[in-house]
């Protein structure tokens, strides 16, 4: 099936792009690399700045750099899960299938075109994702997707069917959840309401391998680089426990997907309180990831989560917004 019959019609194909610590430069690279990726195809590009207004200047103020047209969106809340939760609920146009790229991804130019036909070809899959090329684990990683199923951050993408049934019941993901791509990739693999709910991530994830895309791997003798990875490996840790209560509330207890916690800290807390041997087993595994529970216990303050996504600028000629903030 040709991916031109699933976009060429009424409907374009949506492409976000989620960036926040990033330079102009590099999300410049991206986006021009997803202009190459869209090729013919009828798509539209919105890119979701979280948390620093400095960078959606820039790349509101770089339009005329840009062949592709686009539209910089801004949300004060530095929180890549919320600024999903935003693009989905209120900037998220009707498409024929939605694309998700983070903002230091350059894309091969076959990438979008395949990870659409991925989709297309089998009505079973709800969502599709590609290979990495860059980073020492890009080869197991890709190897694991291919084999077991599974859905990688930097680059996915999930059918009309399946946004349209997350928009329906309301699914948001926790504020604060680093492995979202772990989370949706659940949804997906237990059906997503859309199918019987039971495990089958090879059958409803689509592993494309002409989908593929890379970014500059961190460097160890620079500074911000070591300072970027270790911030990384926190993340890391916490993202331990985010799969653990991931698959005891969703796979075990059969919890719906739209009543999980709103936040991270409801959700790993809640979890280490109702599994306590798990919890405790998974600590005595990784110190880091007990360290990053005291992180989380803390807390911290999700009040932004309010405000809502303000349109900074535009080269679309007529964008279709809905419940836009000013």
């Amino acid at each position: 099936m040709l991916v031109d019959n699933c976009v060429a019609g009424d409907l374009p194909l949506s492409v976000s792009m989620y960036s926040s610590r990033e330079d102009p430069a590099t999300v410049l690279r991206a986006l021009r690399s997803i202009g190459r990726a869209l090729e013919s195809l009828n798509g539209t590009v919105d890119v979701i700045v979280n948390g620093e207004i400095g960078l959606a200047h820039a790349l509101a103020g770089a339009m005329g750099t840009i062949e592709q047209p686009y539209s910089v969106w801004f949300l004060p809340l530095a929180d890549k899960a919320h600024a999903w939760n935003q693009f989905m609920s209120c900037i998220a146009r009707p498409a024929s299938a939605y694309v998700f790229v983070d903002g230091y991804v350059e894309l091969e130019t076959p990438a979008i075109r395949s990870l659409v036909e991925g989709l297309a070809v089998d009505p079973k899959k709800l969502a599709a994702t590609g290979a990495p090329l860059s980073g020492r684990s890009a080869a197991r990683i890709a190897r694991q997707m291919k084999s077991t199923g599974g859905l990688h951050g930097n680059l996915f993408a999930i059918s009309a069917s399946f946004a349209a049934e997350l928009r329906r019941i309301g699914f948001r993901i926790p504020l604060g959840v680093y492995r979202g791509d772990s989370l949706l990739c659940a949804v997906a693999s237990l059906g997503g309401n859309l199918q019987p709910r039971k495990w089958e991530p090879s059958e409803r994830i689509a592993f494309v391998d002409e989908a593929r895309w890379s970014h500059r791997s961190l460097r160890w003798w620079r500074l911000p680089d070591l300072k970027a990875q270790f911030r990384r490996w926190q993340r890391q840790q916490q993202g331990l426990m985010e799969d653990a209560a991931f698959s005891a509330r969703l796979d075990r207890d059969g919890l719906p997907f739209e009543a999980l916690p709103s936040t991270v800290e409801q959700l790993v807390v809640e979890w280490a309180k109702d599994f306590p041997l798990e919890s405790r087993a998974l600590f005595a595994r990784s110190p880091g990831a007990k360290r990053a529970f005291a992180r989380l216990q803390a807390g911290r303050d999700w009040a932004l989560a309010s405000v809502p996504p303000r349109l900074v600028a535009t080269s679309l000629v007529a964008p279709s917004v809905v419940n836009v903030g000013r």
